[in-house]
């Protein structure tokens, strides 16, 4: 199961430092997308529009397991995208019956 590595409102990737490479070299696959926070305009930045980020990232990488790994923002992100990700399959699974 690949890790997800998710950046706070003020840093980037490189806030991980040598950790992507201890969990890499331990047999991990490490994706650390980018935010883009300061690419979208100010009103969209929110933990709804980052969740459906992180969703089309993990769509668009064929992801249907990952672990998020953050500390702050990354929480309540994580737990928005758990959210929306059991109403999609919710919504999905009713549609078939």
């Amino acid at each position: 199961v690949p890790l997800i590595l998710l950046h706070g409102l003020m840093g980037g990737v490189d806030n991980f430092g040598s950790m992507v490479d201890v969990v890499a070299e331990a047999g991990f696959k490490v994706l650390a997308p980018d935010l883009k926070l300061f690419e979208v305009p100010l009103l969209k930045t929110s933990i709804k529009y980052l969740s459906g980020y992180i969703s089309d990232f993990m769509r668009y990488k064929n992801l249907k397991k990952a672990v998020l790994v953050g500390n702050s923002l990354e929480k309540t992100l994580s737990t928005r995208l758990l959210i929306f990700l059991l109403s999609y399959i919710q919504h999905h699974y009713n549609k078939k019956k």
